[in-house]
Parts: C-alpha cells; structure tokens; sequence
C-alpha cells in the first residue's frame, strides 16, 4: 500500500498517511491551477484537514489509489439500479415484446420500431 507524506496546514505535523486515508475532491473546470481539494485526518491535532494540490499531485494520488469524489453529482450519468421514472408496461406490452423475442429477426424489427435520430449510416 503506499504511503503519502502530509504536513497539515494547521498544526505542521508531518505525518505518513496511508493513501486510502487520503480523500480527493475533484476540482470544477475552470480551476486552472488546482486539481482537486485532498482531504485527510491529521494525526497531531486529530482534525480533518483539506488542502488544494495541483494538477500533478492530483494525477499522482489518484494513480497511486486516492479516494476521488466527484464536486458537481448532477452532471454524473445516471445509474440502471435507479432508472428515471417513465410509463409502467401493461400486460400487453409484455406479452408483445415476449412474441417480439421469440422471432429470430427481432433486433431487425426492433432497430425498424424504434427510430434513433443524429445516427448517420
């Protein structure tokens, strides 16, 4: 496991800190200088400390394992086990889809049914 080596801010203290202790929040875009915010729990005066490091700390520590934790969580994709709410299927359109499966050209009919716009052939 590797081993990073932090001052805090507040109290000086040099401590080694392993680098699953250390948490990094990634920094908006428009940050030019810093990458992320690094966060950890200082051993000298037992507070969590946070502290801005570079763009080049930031590929290191998130390289060598980091914890990173997105800032802005409305722009992350959105996760199948939470799908957005949309109409219930009926029973027939069960059953529908079901015969559908059955064919052996479904995906032809299904890629015909189902329109897909901005795609070129």
């Amino acid at each position: 496991m590797a081993i990073v080596q932090i001052t805090c801010p507040d109290c000086s203290t040099r401590a080694e800190v392993p680098i699953t202790g250390v948490l990094l929040v990634a920094a908006p875009e428009t940050d030019a200088e810093h990458g992320a915010l690094a966060f950890w729990i200082c051993q000298g005066c037992r507070s969590l400390v946070g502290q801005p490091v570079g763009w080049v700390d930031f590929a290191r520590l998130a390289s060598a394992g980091a914890q990173l934790l997105a800032e802005e969580t409305d722009q992350l994709p959105p996760h199948p086990e939470s799908p957005a709410p949309g109409p219930t299927w009926a029973y027939d359109d069960v059953l529908d889809l079901h015969l559908l499966l059955d064919r052996p050209d479904w995906f032809l009919e299904l890629e015909r049914l189902t329109p897909v716009t901005g795609v070129r052939p």
